[in-house]
């Protein structure tokens, strides 16, 4: 027995003996192994812990605001767990007095490439889909907030570091408090022992999925044991608020919206054209979104649909805020002799039994957006109804008077596009994007080159871009723009198979997909621009008689033509106006009063 006795002693005073490393089977992560991204050179890799995100969707008045949760909000997004993940944490050499590194600096980042722990393939497509900022190549959690750029579309509001429980048993090793030992690698935490007692993460985070908190360095693990031994010596569990996960919250909107509708005059066939503007202010493209325009004349109890299309909205561009946005055009038929309400709806129908919608007038049904990211539906979604509709109907009211009569030289308002021509009859510069609006009377389908130029006040014409073999249907009205920026100096001019070159206007013919080429019946319409706001060019010389004369003038009318902003423009129409003006040729009778 005695033997027995002398045998463990001597065994436990070899195991005491043995050196250090025959307790760490594990070595360190390096400090090294990561290195930090560009801008962020004076850090080095501390630890590899958790972050976890949020997203809401809120309506797009709350979205930039400091708290969009005071709004509308759904919480929305991937569902568990592909909100959390591991994140690599770079701090500054920052020690206290003793030199232990100071655990609570640091800045978080996710590595999409990490091969251990990578980002979960439906977070990492919502990451990308809201434009998360990247440092390179990484995206970075500390300083999203600050990195994000516009916050119309998405909003990177909410940042807190949290702590997390750190649970210690007895374990008696030949570690020491300033030379730890890492007993176990992850792979969600790592388990250190400090000689006395091994230390490892207990907690989980908000979705209930477990921390992170492994891949620790050296210095990491000893100001771990330092931290701990300060707080709390004894063993137990313990909140430690330096050490767990940032916790982030994104607010983002999904907003259709008519911004623009305008309706011109109608010919003599009582058909009139229509153009609206639909944006779409979200993340995702709008996946067949119903558009419909009604008419609403004086007097009637309901409105009348005059057209109905399913359309493809495609996405805003997050990290600058701007929405993605296409214009519809066609014709409509105008009540006959009758003011009326021109009414445009995306997403919305109209329905008696249904919602009112702000100021617009009846009432509407809501319809539910369908998104679509990369020609997918985005993980974690399906249909879901927009938090606001107000601006998913827009109207416009007109007020019918008799028109002219026709004397062939075209039908009012409209320009006088002849048959067998092009023509462009509009152009529009906001700023960030030039518009032309065209027209083509030919019979048969075709195709054309559009150009845009601008021209300085000295007169100089530059080419900007341009749209080649662009389609064209039979008698049709079409509207495209392209981006173009610091231009507000210069004339914009939009052409139609009217190119500039040597100084000089050159003619196109139209190309029909039959193969056949046709030339145009003029090309006094095939460009216009902007132009330059001055007086109309003088009324033409024509005889006129002593007692009956004809007298003219240009008739002026105001269009809104607004694309982010309204405003109103004077527009010249296509023609002088003839009217008679008579003369009093009869005697006056002269009459003699007598006055006192």
């Amino acid at each position: 027995m005695c033997r027995k006795l002398v045998a463990v002693l001597l065994l436990a005073a070899m195991l005491l003996m043995l050196p250090l490393d025959a307790w760490a089977n594990y070595p360190f992560k390096d400090k090294n192994f990561h290195q930090p991204p560009p801008g962020y050179d004076n850090l080095t890799y501390t630890r590899t812990q958790g972050a976890y995100i949020d997203f809401k969707l809120v309506d797009p008045f709350s979205v930039a605001s400091g708290n969009p949760e005071g709004g509308f909000c759904v919480d929305f997004g991937p569902t568990a767990p592909y909100r959390s993940t591991a994140e690599y944490l770079f701090a500054p050499d920052h020690r206290d007095a003793r030199g232990n590194l100071i655990l609570g600096d640091g800045w978080g980042f996710i590595n999409p490439y990490d091969r251990l722990t990578p980002p979960p393939n439906d977070l990492a497509t919502w990451l990308d889909m809201l434009e998360w900022p990247k440092s390179g190549g990484w995206y970075n959690v500390t300083d999203a907030g600050a990195m994000q750029g516009s916050n119309a579309i998405r909003n990177i509001y909410y940042h807190m570091p949290y702590g997390t429980r750190i649970v210690t048993s007895p374990h008696a090793t030949g570690a020491s408090k300033t030379d730890p030992i890492l007993i176990s690698p992850g792979p969600n935490y790592d388990t250190i022992n400090d000689g006395q007692r091994d230390i490892r993460a207990a907690d989980v985070f908000p979705n209930g999925q477990a921390v992170y908190l492994f891949n620790l360095t050296k210095d990491a693990a000893i100001g771990l044991v330092h931290r701990l031994d300060t707080l709390y010596p004894n063993m137990g569990v313990y909140y430690v608020p330096e050490v767990g996960y940032e916790h982030k919250k994104v607010a983002f909107t999904a907003d259709l919206a008519v911004t623009q509708l305008t309706g011109g005059i109608p010919g003599s066939n009582d058909m009139a054209p229509y153009a609206a503007v639909i944006e779409n202010m979200a993340p995702f493209e709008a996946y067949n979104a119903l558009f419909e325009l009604y008419v609403w004349p004086e007097g009637d109890p309901a409105l009348t649909r005059v057209a109905s299309e399913p359309v493809n909205l495609p996405r805003g561009s997050v990290s600058t805020g701007t929405p993605g946005a296409v214009t519809l055009a066609g014709y409509f038929a105008v009540p006959a002799g009758r003011s009326y309400k021109l009414i445009a709806a995306i997403n919305a129908r109209y329905d008696a039994g249904g919602s009112v919608l702000g100021a617009n007038p009846g009432r509407w049904a809501k319809q539910p957006y369908s998104p679509v990211y990369n020609g997918s539906v985005p993980p974690g979604t399906g249909a879901f109804f927009e938090p606001y509709y107000d601006n998913n109907v827009k109207s416009v009211g007109f007020v019918r008077a008799l028109p002219p009569p026709d004397d062939g030289g075209g039908s009012g308002g409209e320009p006088p596009v002849q048959p067998g021509n092009l023509a462009v009859t509009r152009v529009e510069y906001d700023g960030s994007r030039i518009t032309g609006y065209f027209r083509s009377t030919f019979t048969a389908p075709g195709k054309v080159n559009i150009r845009f130029y601008k021209q300085s006040r000295a007169g100089s014409i530059a080419y900007i871009a341009g749209l080649t073999n662009y389609p064209v249907k039979p008698n049709s009205d079409f509207v495209e723009s392209v981006p173009a920026f610091n231009l507000g100096n210069d004339i914009i001019i939009a052409s139609i198979d009217y190119y500039y070159s040597g100084g000089i206007w050159h003619e196109e013919d139209y190309r029909q997909d039959d193969g056949k080429t046709l030339e145009e019946t003029t090309y006094l319409d095939n460009k216009a621009s902007t132009g330059r706001v001055e007086d109309p060019p003088g009324p033409p010389k024509k005889a006129v008689t002593y007692d009956i004369a004809k007298g003219w003038y240009w008739p002026v009318y105001w269009v809104k033509t607004p694309r982010y902003h309204t405003e109103t423009r004077r527009v010249w129409r296509d023609k002088w106006v003839q009217v008679p003006v008579y003369f009093d040729t009869s005697k006056p009778k002269i009459k003699v009063r007598l006055i006192e």
